[in-house]
């Protein structure tokens, strides 16, 4: 079953995306400073054996080598398949869900992150959770990201150029 969709102009697209974008950065940014905030006046999380923390250090840093690699890999082959699509708007569609799934991949390491810094106190994890929320801010969409991963011919440019044109 497919959802029925709005048609949308080159603007209200791009809008969309960058809002989708500013809402998952703005909830890791600050997850990992509350955390950070809270540890900072809060003593009472900081009773983890070291073992434990030593083991969650060892899982982040996993997650976020295999997250950067697997989200890079799997947005290539989604954003690969959007350009095979036919129309603008199935290659769009398609690039909006290889962003998503290359943002929650990210998000999900650095939300990990976050929570062990909340549980722990140990700034290891704040390292990471920046880290990544530093490489997600590389990922923010624009219309010249856009039509240069999508391979965009002249026509779609134009159409996606104009920011009045609808194209979804």
């Amino acid at each position: 079953m497919q959802i029925p969709t709005q048609s949308q102009t080159s603007k209200e697209y791009f809008k969309t995306l960058q809002i989708i974008y500013f809402a998952l950065v703005m909830g890791q940014l600050w997850f990992v400073v509350i955390a950070y905030f809270v540890n900072s006046y809060a003593e009472g999380f900081n009773n983890v054996e070291e073992d434990l923390i030593q083991i969650g250090q060892i899982i982040v840093a996993v997650l976020a080598i295999a997250n950067l690699i697997i989200s890079t890999q799997v947005s290539k082959a989604l954003v690969n398949k959007a350009k095979e699509k036919n129309t603008l708007k199935e290659k769009l569609m398609g690039y909006r869900s290889a962003l998503i799934v290359k943002y929650a991949l990210l998000e999900g390491v650095s939300l990990f992150a976050s929570t062990l810094l909340l549980l722990t106190g140990d700034m290891f994890f704040f390292i990471i959770a920046a880290l990544i929320i530093g490489i997600f801010l590389l990922y923010r969409p624009s219309k010249e990201k856009t039509i240069a991963e999508l391979d965009l011919h002249h026509t779609e440019q134009a159409l996606i150029e104009d920011e009045e044109a609808t194209i979804t």
